[in-house]
């Protein structure tokens, strides 16, 4: 309810000058600050999703399920209408097991279409896109740049080293957590979180309307 409450007093101010856009950057930030303390407090239900939904072929990648579980619990605190009469730990399970489904069905169809490994460098976008994707990049660096996403030290830290540039090796999560003295599972989460806050901070972009 808190974060209903803080949604609707940033989007009354939303659009204002002085004291009034001040204010909505306020509300947008306790309403970052409460999501993250529920994803906190329910970060224990992807784990016990990923234990039923991690059964089967080798090819089934287990850090991905965990990912899209923790995409499923971001989103579903996100949606989550209190006033239906549902309890949350239901309606997030039924969002993280969605998720965790929609990712054996793609690593399935992947493994039908191509059985060789998976090789992350045929990922890479292609250079040279068209107007609307080249954009969106140039948006997204500026967001970067300018840290418009409101991204803590460590979250910044964290996407530097996990989304380097194509000069500098990648680092896993282990690397990482084992750098700053955390679990693996909490730099995914810090991971996420930050990318939560990248896509808000697109959504609201005026240029990317």
């Amino acid at each position: 309810m808190a974060m209903h409450t803080c949604a609707y007093q940033a989007l009354r101010n939303r659009g204002g000058t002085g004291r009034k856009n001040a204010g909505a950057r306020k509300w947008a930030r306790r309403w970052r600050v409460i999501r993250d303390y529920l994803v906190d407090q329910n970060i224990g239900l992807v784990f016990a999703m990923q234990q039923r939904y991690a059964v089967g072929p080798a090819y089934f990648d287990r850090d991905d399920l965990l990912s899209e579980g923790m995409f499923g619990l971001l989103r579903a605190v996100e949606r989550f209408n209190p006033w239906r009469g549902f309890k949350f730990s239901t309606y997030a399970c039924h969002a993280i097991g969605r998720a965790m489904i929609r990712q054996r069905q793609y690593e399935s169809r992947y493994h039908e279409r191509f059985t060789v490994q998976h090789d992350v460098a045929l990922d890479q976008a292609a250079e040279g896109g068209d107007f609307a994707t080249e954009l969106y990049l140039e948006r997204l660096k500026r967001a970067l740049r300018e840290n418009t996403s409101d991204l803590s030290a460590w979250e910044s830290a964290i996407l530097a080293q996990r989304f380097p540039p194509s000069t500098c090796q990648r680092r896993t999560l282990k690397e990482i957590g084992r750098s700053y003295g955390v679990s693996k599972e909490r730099v995914r989460q810090l991971e996420q979180q930050a990318l939560s806050k990248i896509r808000t901070a697109l959504f609201d972009d005026v240029m990317l309307q």
